[in-house]
Order: structure tokens, then sequence, then C-alpha cells
């Protein structure tokens, strides 16, 4: 896991999820199909302790701005969270940063526990040819 920071998108695991999710958004691709391909394509993430959490934030946070979040994904993230085990990752580092990352992950849980009021619709790239 390479971690730039507390927020739940400061890892290399989430940019890469979540940049491939609307990169396959943005081409037409349906939620359920893009969340099914990703979790196939970084397994290795899922069964990675430290970016098994970038992966689920950053498939929940994208589901949710498309409003297309699965309760299993929800679950997964309150599991993480509430459960406890993103605190077990951040057990070493001194008290100040661990309390920056619990108000972040409240934050996130917060934010996607709620229906998302502006849908994200899919970028249509302008056609170079007219």
């Amino acid at each position: 896991m390479v971690s730039l920071g507390i927020g739940i998108e400061d890892s290399s695991a989430f940019q890469r999820v979540y940049n491939k999710f609307f990169e396959r958004y943005d081409d037409g691709g349906a939620p359920s199909n893009i969340s099914a391909e990703l979790m196939t394509k970084y397994k290795e993430y899922i069964n990675d302790r430290f970016d098994s959490h970038g992966f689920w934030f950053a498939l929940a946070l994208a589901q949710w701005e498309t409003g297309s979040l699965d309760s299993s994904v929800f679950n997964k993230v309150v599991e993480i969270i509430v459960g406890k085990t993103d605190k077990d990752l951040w057990q070493y580092q001194d008290g100040s940063v661990k309390t920056q990352r619990r108000i972040a992950l409240r934050s996130f849980l917060n934010k996607i526990s709620r229906k998302n009021q502006r849908i994200r619709k899919p970028y249509v790239r302008p056609s170079r040819f007219h």
C-alpha cells in the first residue's frame, strides 16, 4: 500500500480503482458490470491487507457518485470502518494522525450513507470528426 495521506482517497490502490471505474463508465459501461470487472482485475488488492481498504473505498465512492451504490459494497465499507480493521493499519501512527484518519473515515461513511443528490453522468468525449 502506498498511502500519501490520511484521506480515503490517498492511496495508490484507491486512485487506480477509482480512475479505472470512471474510465470504463465514461466509455459507456454500466456500473454493475464495471464493478464486477474491477473485482476480478484487482483481486490482489481485495486480498491484500493494506490495499483492500483503498479498493473498497474507491469502489464505494464511484458507485455512490453514479447513484449505484451496491449494498454489499456499502456493507464492506461499514465493516472496515465500524469493525476498526482500518484502525489496526494505522496503529503505529501518532495520535493526531489517527484522529485525523478517524475523522476522514467517519466523514466518508456519513457521505455514502446518504443518497447522492448529484448523480455523475458519463463524460461524453467530443468527437474529433463532425
